[in-house]
């Protein structure tokens, strides 16, 4: 097996500009792929780094019913059912924010004293809302650091007044701390979404003349009590309403694994679809090697006069094939790797990706390489020694 080998590298060697053209053919083919692969993937790794960051975690509790709603009361509720660690009101609102000659659109949620503790939430600079905060109403906010960046050219906004614009009213509101991006993505995109403002729900509820929340965040004490903790919460809301499905929880932790698979199957799609290109680089290489055969017509059967028997020449074709397919797969899942990796930082996206997640990618093209190179070799086995040589002669 190691001379056949040998042979196969020397008649490569020979043949060297065919053997690049064919190379570079199916190089090209799986650096798409393993672009398209890497790419999807560190859009599913980020997409699910960011819905951590965001909070989406634990179990979202909202009113579907007219005649329900979201109060203190209800969120005492929420608090004293079993398996409930920690709970946040939520009151959120759209509006138009001004920071130093920075105006964009705001997306606000009026929070609770303690929200780090059930949303991903970690303060870079200054402090996050106090109790205090929330019993005076205050006029105080924590904005993101990506809005801060946007106003100042830094991140620190800290004492920064900052005015928020709701239903037409404008207020004016103390930036008491900036509140971390949570990645990168949050930073590259700055300019595509809403800016992030935090404010003490009170103050968010004296605004808009509201005295119901939107939404009840609540922390679950053990993961895997989830689901009988979202039982739990909209059981003992019914039983307090003497109502029965005027709310509903999410398990938010539940979604985002959905997502996360949908995800991974758009990925697979794409990462199938460019694999076009490899099909179409294994029908070069099945040329290829269909005019080795033609070209080597004589040497075929000077073998087969000396002994060499039809799987001999078929083994030698095929192993030609297969080490075009294993040269130009790994030549092109390293390309496709160093883009991928350059270009993700480009965009301040960081992924890991182990190499042996790569390797089925290498792998499916030695063997598209094996089923492209089959019909040659096939070919040159049934290939009679007389009328080869006699062929070759003519």
């Amino acid at each position: 097996m190691k001379e056949i080998f040998h042979g196969a590298c020397r008649h490569m060697v020979r043949r060297f500009a065919r053997t690049a053209l064919t190379v570079g053919g199916i190089a090209v083919g799986v650096l798409m792929v393993t672009l398209v692969y890497i790419i999807g993937q560190a859009g599913t790794q980020t997409v699910g780094r960011e819905l951590e960051n965001m909070g989406l975690q634990g179990v979202s509790v909202a009113a579907v019913s007219d005649e329900a709603v979201l109060t203190a009361e209800e969120l005492q509720t929420v608090r004293a059912v079993a398996g409930v660690s920690e709970a946040m009101p939520l009151a959120v609102a759209s509006g138009r924010g001004m920071l130093g000659r920075h105006s964009f659109t705001a997306y606000v949620g009026g929070i609770d004293a303690g929200a780090d503790q059930v949303i991903a939430l970690e303060a870079a600079h200054g402090r996050l809302l106090r109790a205090g905060d929330i019993r005076a109403a205050s006029a105080v906010c924590v904005v993101d650091e990506a809005v801060a960046l946007e106003a100042y050219g830094r991140t620190n906004a800290v004492g920064k007044t900052l005015t928020l614009t709701l239903d037409g009213t404008p207020m004016e509101l103390t930036v008491v701390g900036v509140a971390k991006a949570g990645s990168s993505l949050l930073q590259s995109v700055s300019g595509m979404i809403a800016g992030l403002v935090y404010l003490p729900y009170t103050t968010l509820q004296a605004a808009s003349g509201r005295e119901v929340f939107d939404q009840i965040a609540v922390k679950v004490a053990k993961e895997t009590e989830t689901d009988a903790v979202r039982e739990r919460v909209v059981a003992a809301l019914d039983r307090e309403s003497g109502t029965q499905g005027a709310y509903t929880a999410e398990n938010l932790a539940a979604q985002r694994e959905r997502l996360g698979r949908l995800m991974d199957i758009v990925g697979l799609i794409l990462t199938a679809v460019s694999a076009v290109s490899l099909v179409v680089a294994g029908m070069g290489m099945l040329t290829s090697m269909l005019t080795a055969v033609n070209e080597r017509v004589r040497e075929i059967g000077i073998k087969q006069a000396l002994g060499a028997g039809g799987r001999r020449i078929l083994t030698e074709f095929l192993a030609e094939s297969l080490l075009l397919a294993a040269v130009g797969g790994a030549v092109g899942m390293v390309g496709g790797a160093l883009a991928g990796t350059v270009g993700l930082r480009l965009f301040g996206i960081t992924a890991s990706l182990p190499w042996t997640r790569l390797l089925p990618i290498w792998l499916g093209t030695v063997s598209l390489g094996g089923l492209f190179g089959w019909y040659p070799a096939r070919k040159a086995a049934r290939l009679h020694p007389v009328e080869a040589l006699r062929q070759e002669v003519g």
